[in-house]
């Protein structure tokens, strides 16, 4: 190590004034020559440079750590014992008895049936005002085995019934729940019983049901969406117009109409006139284009 000099040492600098014009710096700078002798240190110097310099360090509380490691995994889990065997069995290891008798699992399971219970039906409500396409009904034991969910239902034997008969088809969507499906939808205004009978209802594990069924429920009746002409009209032969939210008998409408004058003066049926189709729907087109979405018109 080099001994530093015990002399001070003075260094100048002159630097001249500098404008935004001037972009040319003169400066000048003078300083004395060092000249450094290179000398080495003894080791009794050496220790007391160190010593000095040691002085004045400070020892803080948090610059000792431990090393840091983190938390150790968790330990694999040992196998347990292993037991090797052939694979297949050798025949004396099998049991010799392997037939069952079905008849007898079957009156196993009769005894713990219960009784049959009919869990929740649909529709639930004696006022239906929406388009309706299916009857269900479901139960708390299974009806028949899963194997014959795809076959073709004959529902009476279940003591099912659902009048008056529709076009369409009963089918199982589980062993519990079987569903009438309408080839279109259960029509308008019209009263429907479904019926369950009790004595001839009878689960697939021989549960028999407590309690029958009888529900009705009806379909929403027609509702007139449109009516013409409304207020003041300057003519002695109005033309009527009635939109109804589903399809109705013409013919039969006149018989539940009735037109009564200012006088109480009812005017007779029989002088009333239906007016063909093609006359209708060119008269009356914007009240028919404004019901469009009304398929049952």
């Amino acid at each position: 190590m080099s001994r530093l000099p015990t002399e001070p040492h003075e260094f100048q600098l002159n630097l001249t004034e500098v404008n935004q014009i001037v972009t040319d710096v003169e400066t000048t700078i003078s300083a004395a020559i060092v000249n450094v002798q290179q000398q080495e240190l003894t080791s009794n110097e050496l220790n007391q440079l160190f010593n000095r310099a040691s002085s004045q360090l400070t020892t803080e509380s948090t610059d000792d750590k431990e090393f840091f490691k983190r938390e150790s995994s968790i330990k694999v889990p040992k196998t347990s014992k292993i037991i090797r065997t052939s694979f297949p069995p050798s025949t004396d290891d099998r049991p010799q008895n392997t037939e069952f008798n079905i008849e007898q699992l079957k009156q196993l399971a009769k005894q713990d049936a219960g009784p049959l219970i009919i869990e929740r039906y649909s529709p639930n409500k004696t006022e239906i005002n929406y388009p309706l396409a299916n009857v269900m009904v479901t139960f708390n034991q299974p009806m028949v085995a899963v194997s014959s969910l795809d076959e073709i239902l004959n529902i009476e034997n279940f003591g099912i019934s659902l009048k008056p008969k529709l076009e369409g088809q009963w089918r199982w969507t589980g062993t519990k729940t079987v569903q009438f499906e309408a080839k279109h939808r259960l029509p308008f205004s019209t009263k429907y019983t479904l019926k369950i009978n009790k004595n001839k209802c009878q689960s697939a594990i021989g549960g028999k049901l407590i309690d029958g069924l009888i529900y009705e429920f009806s379909t929403t009746t027609p509702k007139i969406v449109s009516f013409s002409p409304n207020g003041t009209i300057s003519t002695l032969k109005p033309k009527c117009f009635l939109l109804f939210d589903q399809k109705i008998d013409k013919n039969q409408i006149l018989k539940h109409i009735r037109i009564v004058g200012s006088n109480q003066r009812q005017i007779s049926n029989n002088d009333l006139q239906l007016l063909d189709e093609n006359e209708v729907e060119q008269d009356f087109e914007y009240e028919i284009k404004a019901n469009e979405d009304n398929n049952e018109r």
